[in-house]
Formats: structure tokens, sequence, C-alpha cells
């Protein structure tokens, strides 16, 4: 069975590393982050017993969400159509697009923090 959750966690790493590098969608880049976070955790919950270490991912990627509602909201009260999309109203501030840049450097910060936790704690068990 722990074979089995390594052989999977690695195809997982590394099928998120290929999209991270192609540059797919966001969306499910943080999805097989999150999976592979989760396939790593339950090894090492396995082995270690339970720990509260992917409850810190999974809120930091819940606080990322967030800031993405509220640069969504944002948008569309200045009556953007799309909630993240590109928007050219003269109602949002000149700054806007440094704030939905940073988040989505945040995001990739983050996505790459977790595949290389991922490797690490499946290559930390033989």
């Amino acid at each position: 069975m722990i074979k089995f959750l390594k052989f999977l966690a690695i195809a997982i790493i590394c099928l998120s590393t290929f999209v991270i590098i192609s540059k797919l969608h966001l969306q499910l880049t943080i999805v097989v982050a999150l999976a592979s976070l989760t396939l790593a955790y339950g090894v090492s919950y396995l082995k270690d017993g339970i720990g509260a270490g992917l409850a810190y991912w999974y809120i930091a990627y819940a606080g990322l969400a967030m800031v993405l509602l509220g640069l969504g909201l944002a948008q569309t009260h200045a009556e953007c159509r799309f909630l993240f999309g590109e928007c050219y109203s003269e109602k949002l501030p000149s700054g806007f697009v440094f704030f939905k840049d940073l988040w989505g450097f945040s995001c990739l910060v983050l996505n790459m923090a977790a595949i290389i936790v991922s490797i690490i704690k499946i290559s930390r068990y033989k």
C-alpha cells in the first residue's frame, strides 16, 4: 500500500511540475499541487502518525482563494464583465494590475513550495 501511494505521489508530482512549466491553467496546477501534498502527507502520516502540517497548507490556499474573491469583487464593482480576467475600466485604481500580478506570483510560489515539500516528504520514506 505504501509503495503504491509513493508511486502515485511521484506521478502526481511529475505531472504538476509539467503543468507549472508549461503554464497551463492556474486552477489545474493548484488542484494537482494539493493532491500531491495530500498524498505526501498521507504517506508520512501512515509512518509517523497524524500531524497538523497539511492543514497549514490548506489554510494558505484558502487565504489565496479569499484574496482572489476580493480582487474579483473589486473588479465586479468597477463594472467589469469577468471576475478575474482582463478589465480596462476607468473605475479601477491604477495599481490594481499590480495586485493581480502579485496574487499570481504568490500562487506560483506556493505551488512550487508545495511540490518541493511533496518531493522531500516522498523521498524521505523508502
